[in-house]
């Protein structure tokens, strides 16, 4: 953040905390310079801005790359990452496509689950949205997110089973961006939690959710050596601040 001139004039620009909605913000995204852009993500990695009302629907809307790629336009982007990166804005992350740290595949790699792997597709999807929750629960190393989406879709599954789909190792970054883009579930600390610790989820996701942890998860985050260093890296400048 260049100046806190800069960000109170942003937070002047945005609705009052409670009345902002998604929406809301792209059209006002819309509107702003690129280095007003790159204020606005840079407030999100700074106390106390970070646990402010505006500073949750930021995230979201962050999260779905693709609404906001729509809403600001592929070379606007571009554009704000080429500016972050000259002027060496940390915010610019939250924008990019850096690779994870691992790189994997969901599936059924134990020999219990390998006869799920000849259910065909379809008949995947039906059980993923079944009442039968032994059959539904089988289905959390599903390497196809069509499966996963109808899953977090289903009233039945609990938090539980969310978490223990995200804490999968290996994993598929299209696994946990699924998670990450589920209005359910996106809400959830743990879930929040356990996609930011995975390795293999993609380093702008774990870094947007990584500005709405707790100080103690900031702290383990910047420790587990198994993270991308640019989490570890950015973990460490906001405990430190």
């Amino acid at each position: 953040m260049s100046s806190p001139r800069d960000f109170r004039f942003l937070k002047g620009y945005l609705p009052k905390e409670g009345e902002i909605s998604k929406g809301y913000l792209y059209k006002k995204l819309r509107d702003l310079g690129s280095e007003a852009i790159l204020d606005l993500l840079d407030a999100l990695f700074v106390e106390p801005y970070r646990r402010e009302g505006w500073a949750e629907t930021l995230r979201l809307a962050l999260l779905d790359h693709r609404g906001l790629l729509n809403a600001l336009g592929r070379e606007r982007v571009e554009s704000i990452l080429e500016m972050g990166e000259r002027t060496g804005r940390k915010g610019r992350f939250l924008l990019s496509s850096i690779p994870p740290k691992e790189m994997g595949t969901g599936g059924y790699i134990e020999e219990e689950e390998a006869p799920m792997e000849y259910i065909p597709l379809g008949e995947r999807i039906s059980m993923a949205k079944g009442f039968d929750m032994d059959r539904v629960c089988r289905l959390i190393p599903d390497p196809d997110p069509k499966v996963i989406r109808a899953l977090l879709d289903n009233p039945r599954i609990t938090e539980r089973e969310v978490v223990r789909l995200t804490s999968r190792r290996p994993n598929a970054p299209e696994i946990l961006e699924a998670v990450a883009l589920h209005r359910r579930w996106n809400q959830r600390y743990r879930v929040r939690r356990a996609i930011t610790l995975n390795p293999y989820t993609p380093p702008r996701i774990a870094l947007i959710l990584l500005t709405g942890l707790l100080r103690s998860d900031i702290d383990l985050i910047r420790r587990d050596s198994n993270l991308h260093p640019l989490l570890r890296e950015i973990a460490s400048g906001m405990v430190r601040d």
